[in-house]
Formats: C-alpha cells, structure tokens, sequence
C-alpha cells in the first residue's frame, strides 16, 4: 500500500522539531512504519498550483492551473481555474488502469 500524507503550508523543520519533541505520536509511529519523502514543489514560483499538481500527478507546465483565476485569452477575461481543461486526477487515472484508491481531502 502507497499512502501519501499532503501537508500544505506545513513545516518541515517544525514537523521534525514537533516529532522529536514528543507531540506528533501517530505521525512518528507511521515515519517509524514507513518511510518520508519530501517533494519538491511549484510552491516556490507557482503557490496556487501545488494541489492542482498533487491531485492530478502531472507538472504544472503540463495541467496549466496556476492559480484559481486566470486569464482567458481567447475571450480576454478571467475565468475561474476550474473552466480550463486540465489532465485527469490520479486517483481517476488509476480508476481506469483498475486500480483502487482512496482520497481524503478534509477541504474539499
């Protein structure tokens, strides 16, 4: 089983400082179990498009969703991210291979 754990806006010093402190038990207990690994992300240059990059498994330079407004050049106006075509999430791609998947998504 492959479990990925998203913490957005989440520090990764703190998270480690909080684990070492005593006080993050059950995630410590799953670090123990498994193994973490820390993603690089668009955060840097593109902040809105993180999510849009996880849920769908492809680069932002690929799924284009940047930010939850973006200009429409065709039409010249903005239009909400949601409007644009965008590549499948992964949890829909692996659908389509057969294979199962769960996501959880507290904001959503």
């Amino acid at each position: 089983m492959i479990a990925v754990l998203q913490f957005g806006a989440a520090s990764p010093a703190l998270l480690r400082r909080l684990g070492d402190e005593g006080r993050l038990p059950n995630l410590e207990a799953l670090r123990a179990r498994g193994s973490a690994v820390e993603l690089e992300s668009p955060a840097e240059h593109f902040p809105a498009s993180a999510y849009q990059t996880l849920y769908r498994g492809v680069e932002v330079g690929d799924h284009g969703l940047f930010y939850p407004f973006q200009w429409r050049a065709a039409e010249q106006r903005i239009a909400l991210a949601a409007e644009f075509g965008a590549a499948p999430a992964i949890w829909e791609r692996l659908g389509k291979e057969g294979r199962t998947s769960l996501a959880a998504d507290p904001y959503e």
